[in-house]
């Protein structure tokens, strides 16, 4: 066994609580950087569905400022797209509020499912599906899809009401998204219906918020920019995302900067349970024997030395117990920074500090710096 080892065993073993601190810090700090991590990977995910979710495989989507595009516009926008052949689907969306879940929201896409297939696979291919209830999502006002993980987050029944600013509106649940491992039904924030239904809860009638294209060539996009109405424009459909990946990525940041403070934390900890003062040591026996009352003894410097280090050995004075108590008299201070008290909870009954876990280089007790923290 190396000198080295000799040593730290040595101290590992006069001092138990002292390497138990060093790993209880390492242990936080990699504790709170893993789960930091760990939310970062979820909230990118959770980024990467909802951007998919409702942009889906769109390369541009049609604009026009905050009163969205005309909807006497699309049959014209859509005619020039599929003939050079792209594809175009009108969309009206908005986030609104659930009336039985405070602070909740979910997503309320308004789409034509007819339109749908080439941008949002799992609302594009309903159409397909020979159970499902196609004619009541077209024909009956009110009427919602909802993917598996909304209804289970959110417990919805066969009915849920929604708030659009101040008007409420209970919306029917006839279907769920069966989860396919795509990204709308993996989300727990989206809700598909009808296009006209959208627009009659968001009060947008004949109003689009955008018109979703996927256009193969300029020549297609040209060919579609002749046929906008005044005010549209086309930009692409990762532009429509851009502030949210921004207002992401600083999330990102703040969490892994919160990761690096963690493991810092555990650093310090680490390096200051080497210059602990050792912890006072308790016993229930002195040199007379046995004793109700615990008593602590100091940690001092005895006259027998380390044979490798040629150092003083720490021991407890025996010669000196010093009787524990409950509220006993000690350091004045005020509670909770304006009573004046000298009264501790425990203490020593002589008036001498307790460190029942030491103190630091600078004399400060663990225990109580620790409370406080």
């Amino acid at each position: 066994m190396s000198v080295l080892t000799t040593v730290a065993w040595r101290s590992h073993r006069q001092h138990p609580w002292l390497a138990v601190l060093a790993i209880l810090g390492i242990a936080l700090g990699v504790a709170v950087s893993t789960a930091i991590a760990l939310a970062n990977a979820a909230a990118r995910q959770a980024f990467t569905d909802s951007v998919t979710g409702v942009v889906g495989n769109a390369t541009h989507q049609v604009v026009a400022g905050s009163n969205g595009v005309s909807e006497g516009s699309y049959a014209a926008i859509r005619v020039a797209a599929i003939s050079h052949g792209g594809a175009a689907a009108p969309i009206v969306e908005a986030e609104v509020a659930l009336v039985d879940h405070p602070g909740r929201t979910v997503r309320l896409l308004g789409v034509d499912p007819f339109a749908e297939t080439p941008f949002r696979a799992s609302s594009g291919s309903l159409i397909h599906k020979q159970d499902f209830p196609f004619t009541r999502l077209l024909t009956e006002p009110g009427t919602i899809v909802v993917s598996q993980a909304t209804a289970a987050a959110l417990q919805l029944g066969p009915t849920v009401a929604i708030r659009h600013g101040t008007t409420t509106h209970v919306l029917t649940v006839i279907a769920t998204l069966p989860d396919d491992g795509n990204a709308v039904t993996r989300q727990a924030t989206i809700a598909i219906c009808d296009l006209a239904t959208a627009q009659e809860i968001l009060g947008r009638y004949e109003r689009l918020d955008h018109i979703d294209l996927r256009l193969p060539d300029g020549e297609a996009a040209s060919a579609v920019t002749a046929v906008l109405p005044v005010g549209a424009e086309i930009v692409p459909a990762a532009r429509r995302s851009d502030s949210l990946r921004q207002l992401t990525d600083a999330f990102h940041i703040n969490l892994s900067a919160l990761g690096l403070i963690a493991l810092v934390v555990g650093m310090f900890l680490i390096a200051n349970t080497a210059s602990f003062a050792p912890p006072d040591h308790l016993s229930f026996f002195t040199k007379d024997g046995f004793t109700l009352r615990p008593v602590a003894y100091s940690i001092v410097e005895g006259e027998e030395l380390d044979p490798v280090t040629y150092q003083p050995l720490m021991a407890p004075d025996m010669d000196n117990p010093r009787p524990i108590g409950l509220f006993v008299k000690g350091t004045p201070y005020r509670l909770f920074g304006l009573i004046p008290m000298e009264r501790h909870l425990i203490g020593v009954t002589d008036g001498s500090p307790l460190h029942l876990l030491g103190t630091d280089k600078l004399g400060r007790d663990i225990l109580s710096r620790g409370v406080y923290g």
